[in-house]
């Protein structure tokens, strides 16, 4: 059975944009997991997360149209599996929301851990790392760290 990985929704926005700093190590850090037989995972909030960074307008935007975030969140779904929410996510969510003393928007990222503790995933590729530092069974791991899922 092939590891899985989580992307976070930074991945999937650096690997779309070119004038990024974070281009090259988004796009190096994907193909080398998958070249390395990790399959990778995103889920629907992921999705809509990228499509309110790619159309939200500069500088914490890309300023880009609906039709495009459309295109590439088709081609994600192709690309990468796509979890379903397990059916025990809201009980893992109200755990990791209570341990970790999260609150406000963290509270997104407390859902993604929820999600990938559901489906046993325990690694998060992400730009962001200190976001799940602190979850319980979470590993986040930046692009430029990539082997050390391997």
């Amino acid at each position: 059975m092939n590891k899985l990985v989580f992307l976070d929704t930074n991945i999937l926005v650096y690997s779309k944009d070119e004038a990024s700093p974070f281009f090259g190590q988004a796009c190096e850090a994907l193909k080398g997991l998958v070249f390395n037989g990790i399959v990778l995972c995103i889920n629907r909030q992921v999705l809509r997360e990228y499509a309110c960074v790619v159309t939200r307008p500069p500088p914490r935007g890309l300023g880009a149209g609906i039709e495009r975030a459309l295109k590439e969140i088709s081609e994600f779904e192709t690309a990468y599996r796509v979890l379903q929410h397990p059916q025990n996510v809201w009980q893992h969510w109200k755990r990791l929301a209570k341990t970790s003393g999260l609150t406000g928007l963290r509270l997104h990222d407390a859902y993604i851990a929820a999600v990938m503790v559901g489906h046993g995933i325990n690694s998060i590729l992400t730009l962001n790392t200190k976001d799940f530092q602190g979850l319980q069974g979470i590993r986040p791991v930046k692009p430029e760290q990539w082997q050390e899922i391997t």
